[in-house]
């Protein structure tokens, strides 16, 4: 904490003294205050008690202009649950800070139409979908890397690198070679046509021994843990009172199901899996266009499961999207489903007076391919679909000056084999949040 907030004075008191040099440098300030109060109950055990807890998120920034050309953005993070390790009330402090966001950003650097961005930032792209900042967790994500873009009338294309893990910095010599997690991708917007098209490709270049499907532990190649290769695009119109938005991934290369027990080598070992996953989802909404602003929707969202046990995984990873605002908001299905997800939703939006807005969303889950349950009635194994039904209702208000408020409940009705026991309690959760940007 002590260090961040010595780098935010330092770079404040240098922006001071250089500003008086740069002859157009337009300096500004903002921040924001949140705080989240939660009641839930999230799981189906009928002794299951509910749980409290408060969340606090405070971010300040600032932000520089510098001759119309270059930007830069400094935004420190506190992010704390009220009253964890025992630090409220004492004279001790918690280590909360961090540096969320510091880049610069270069609007023309070869000519105009040519930027570049590079430090800590947000990535956010479509409909975060695939690329989200998780706006709604109390940390959010930041990526570590850059990004170049090259943007005209009808189009942008947007090239980046981004660091996931840096195993050996510094020149060490733990390793002799690349053991990195990397992120690099090509992002391009076709404005006319309302369509993205990406190209993203992960490698974690940790060395692993690959073996035989008969683990002899004698025919080995070295091979990276993994390189996996996600194509899609987001579709998205407004035509009339209509609105349309559409999502569709592949994803294909290769991991090593490793273990951990490498006692007898230098490296792990694992055995070569084929990756084959798909993602879809689609949303057609429909306008009212009266006093009340009321819209209402239905859509579908899929991500693939698999159904054998071989060296193929059809299981799409959701990789860096905003979980919570597709698969209802209680989250159970950040990380995917039991063996892949399918979600029918049906959502409706209404004013219901001046600066007072409802929000509801009904979903119905189940998983792509059957996943392996316990029959709650007879303790044998079994395979099931079945999940459930989840119900968010949301109230949202800015009739208070200054400040949002919005608050809701949200209700899941769990299926026996996806609860695991008979005569589950339904999960409740509920929230209020204010948020003050200045």
């Amino acid at each position: 904490m002590k260090g961040t907030m010595k780098l935010v004075a330092v770079t404040v008191l240098l922006m001071a003294m250089v500003m008086p040099l740069q002859a157009k440098t337009d300096l500004s300030f903002g921040g924001q205050i949140r705080n989240q109060s939660f009641a839930a109950k999230t799981s189906f055990d009928t002794a299951a008690e509910y749980q409290s807890y408060d969340l606090l998120r405070t971010r300040f920034n600032i932000k520089a202009r510098v001759d119309d050309n270059v930007t830069v953005f400094i935004q420190a993070q506190d992010s704390r649950t009220y009253g964890l390790g025992g630090y409220s009330g004492t004279t001790k402090a918690g280590s909360n800070v961090d540096l969320h966001q510091g880049y610069f950003a270069i609007d023309n650097i070869f000519g105009e139409g040519w930027g570049v961005m590079a430090g800590r930032f947000e990535f956010t792209k479509g409909n975060h979908r695939v690329f989200g900042n998780v706006g709604w967790s109390n940390v959010g994500r930041s990526w570590d890397g850059g990004t170049m873009w090259y943007t005209q009338e009808k189009f942008t294309i947007t090239g980046f690198g981004l660091k996931i893990a840096e195993r050996d910095p510094i020149g060490g010599t733990t390793y002799l070679s690349n053991q990195d997690y990397t992120v690099y991708g090509l992002y391009g917007e076709l404005n006319k046509l309302n369509l993205d098209l990406f190209v993203l490709f992960e490698e974690d270049a940790r060395k692993v021994l690959k073996v035989a499907p008969v683990a002899t532990m004698t025919d080995t190649t070295v091979e990276k843990a993994m390189e996996r290769l996600t194509l899609g695009l987001y579709y998205h119109r407004t035509h009339n009172k209509f609105d349309y938005e559409m999502n569709f991934a592949l994803q294909g290369g290769k991991y090593i199901a490793w273990n951990q027990d490498n006692s007898s080598s230098n490296y792990l070992h694992g055995f070569e899996i084929d990756y084959g996953g798909m993602m879809f989802a689609a949303e057609a909404g429909y306008s009212f266009m009266d006093s009340r602003n009321t819209r209402v929707a239905a859509g579908v969202d899929y991500t693939s499961g698999d159904k054998t046990n071989d060296t193929k995984d059809k299981v799409y990873r959701n990789l860096f999207w905003t979980g919570h605002k597709f698969n209802g908001y209680m989250d159970y299905f950040v990380n995917g489903g039991p063996n892949g997800l399918m979600d029918f939703l049906l959502r409706g939006k209404t004013d219901i007076t001046n600066g007072w807005t409802f929000l509801a969303d009904l979903h119905l889950f189940s998983s792509a391919q059957d996943y392996v349950a316990d029959d709650p009635a007879t303790a044998a194994i079994e395979t099931s679909k079945d999940i459930g039904m989840e119900i968010d209702l949301t109230v949202k208000t800015t009739r208070v000056k200054g400040i949002l408020l919005q608050g809701g409940v949200s209700y899941f009705s769990a299926k026996d084999d996806y609860a695991g026991m008979t005569d589950s309690d339904p999960g409740v959760w509920s929230y209020t949040m204010a948020t003050v940007n200045f």
